[in-house]
């Protein structure tokens, strides 16, 4: 589950910004869409949120932080002496920035469950700063706090091997990376590791038909996932009765790949390459159903039932978990009520009994509805004439002025909380070339 997000000078976010899925006050304001995480309902934890903003405003950016710090841990031992930290990102366009540490800090709660907050900052050579500390009765209590290469703080909590570790954790990896994978370690540290292994999905903007591989179709060996995905697809009005996986010959040899390539790898990438999805649909007579059902190539159905095969099963997958899912460009190839529908499944406790979060960007503000979403909700980034975006929540406005009942989707269109694109028409224009 996730708590809150910071980050800073990260691509489009130079100053520092947070995210925060922790339900502000008022929880019996559409109380289907939060859910307690202690005993005493102190903390209070949503279910879904979207994020709006013009074009290039950034909300792709802020996605990307979650995957960049997670691929950072659980990749950050791949690194070798020297090599440049790959996923430092910082804000290029100002002189002060575009040299300076990209900063992360996240608080989550892992299955156990126990609450952490784990911080890092680097820049293109070393980790800076490195500290995960965790709320056994509440109160923070720190775990381990790395500054630079060997200046260690350990707290008392902390056990397993450690010191030893230090000495074969280069400057450019993680403590957090190399501890979790040793068998002598603190089993916080593997706990934490295995969070943000499993926890975290992003479904990107990139179009779907672009797939070769969709995730839904790896899961389909599963009897009872293939009976959800047929259930999610049929309630979604694709007109789709049935899904069928086949294998389908490709012409791949040893020369195809790298010489270095392990065969289990290459076995696999062949595997998935020949794995193909067909979509049955009903055949009539007469207006009557016959019985029979004809099949389409997946990659010869519309867009939008691309999309929603190849969300499907992340949808799924998520809900059975319990995990966080990021999608950018949810209404992207969707019709409006299905990027509603979407949403309604997520914050609904019979759909979604263990409490999995979804964290959209749109531009859908079809979805801006009082009566279906809370003010903590609903995100707004925004560029400024720097170009450094700024993130803020609806609920930073002041209550008195937008009040529950106010159209949020037209006051937003209206300008009204920012984060529409500046539009100049006068601009442009085509000039016609005369002989």
């Amino acid at each position: 589950m996730l708590v809150d997000f910071t980050i800073k000078n990260y691509r489009s976010f130079k100053d520092e910004s947070l995210f925060s899925m922790v339900a502000e006050k008022k929880k019996d304001d559409i109380s289907q869409n939060l859910f307690n995480v202690s005993e005493d309902g102190n903390i209070s934890l949503l279910k879904t949120a979207v994020i709006y903003g013009a074009n290039a405003s950034g909300k792709s950016n802020l996605l990307l932080a979650f995957d960049t710090l997670k691929n950072f841990i659980l990749n950050s031992t791949d690194l070798k002496l020297d090599q440049e930290i790959p996923y430092y990102k910082p804000f290029l366009l100002d002189v002060e920035t575009r040299n300076e540490p990209v900063f992360f800090e996240i608080e989550f709660i892992t299955n156990e469950p126990m609450r952490y907050r784990y911080c890092v900052e680097f820049d293109k050579t070393q980790v800076i700063f490195e500290k995960l500390s965790f709320f056994p009765e509440k109160a923070e209590r720190n775990l381990y706090e790395r500054t630079g290469l060997n200046n260690y703080k350990w707290g008392r909590y902390l056990k397993g091997k450690k010191e030893s570790l230090t000495s074969e954790v280069l400057k450019n990896v993680l403590f957090l990376s190399k501890a979790a994978n040793n068998n002598e370690s603190d089993e916080r540290l593997k706990d934490v590791y295995r969070y943000f292994r499993t926890n975290f999905m992003l479904h990107t903007s990139v179009d779907s038909s672009r797939n070769v591989v969709f995730f839904t179709s790896l899961k389909m060996n599963d009897v009872s996932f293939n009976d959800n995905l047929i259930e999610f697809l049929k309630s979604a009005d694709l007109g789709i009765s049935s899904v069928r996986i086949r294998k389908e010959q490709i012409d791949l040899d040893d020369s195809d790949f790298p010489e270095n390539m392990p065969n289990e790898l290459k076995e696999k990438i062949i595997n998935d390459l020949s794995t193909k999805i067909d979509i049955g649909h009903k055949i009539y007579g007469n207006k009557n159903e016959t019985g029979e059902e004809h099949y389409f190539k997946l990659q010869d159905e519309s867009a939008g039932t691309i999309k929603m095969f190849d969300l499907a099963g992340k949808i799924i997958d998520t809900l059975k978990t319990g995990r966080i899912l990021f999608i950018d460009e949810l209404d992207s190839s969707f019709h409006p009520l299905m990027s509603e529908y979407i949403l309604s499944i997520f914050n609904d406790p019979v759909k979604n009994p263990k409490n999995a979060q979804l964290i959209v960007a749109t531009h859908d503000a079809h979805l801006l509805d009082s009566e279906k979403l809370r003010r903590d909700q609903i995100w707004f980034v925004e560029k400024d004439k720097y170009g450094a975006s700024n993130l803020y929540s609806l609920d930073e406005f002041e209550k008195s002025e937008v009040r529950k009942n106010v159209p949020f989707d037209k006051w937003y269109l209206s300008g009204r909380f920012g984060a529409l694109p500046l539009i100049d028409k006068n601009l442009f224009s085509v000039v016609d070339e005369k002989e």
